[in-house]
């Protein structure tokens, strides 16, 4: 079993309703930075950086996003958890400092040895 995480956010619209947009860590840093009426913080019990907004419209939005120590939470989850390892995905939305938290694991991912042939079967070495 491997655990998924998401280098991605979403923002959603509170006052029209779902649904809600995919934003990147660098677009949920600009928003909590210029909006309107911004309040937030980091969640302890969800494990994530959020906050709230008013758009140019005057609706109000929430956004919940993944940075670096959220993403270090979820990890030391995977590793307490014995899980295979993690998958990531939206790569280049992400919070640059995750690559520092990914780099600190201390138990890297072992390489499997290739699988023995079997007939009617295809085996792309290194994939």
């Amino acid at each position: 079993i491997y655990l998924g995480v998401p280098f991605y956010g979403r923002d959603w619209n509170i006052d029209d309703g779902p649904p809600a947009r995919s934003i990147g860590f660098e677009t949920a840093a600009r928003l909590q930075r210029e909006a309107e009426n911004v309040v937030g913080g980091f969640s302890a019990e969800h494990g994530g950086p959020w906050f709230r907004y008013d758009d140019e419209e005057g609706d109000r939005h929430e956004v919940w996003f993944e940075n670096a120590e959220s993403l270090e939470l979820k990890l030391d989850l995977a590793i307490d958890s014995g899980v295979a390892g993690f998958a990531a995905w939206r790569i280049g939305h992400e919070d640059p400092r995750n690559w520092d938290v990914i780099a600190s694991i201390e138990t890297p991912a072992t390489p499997v040895s290739p699988l023995e042939a079997e007939p009617g079967s295809i085996y792309f070495h290194l994939t």
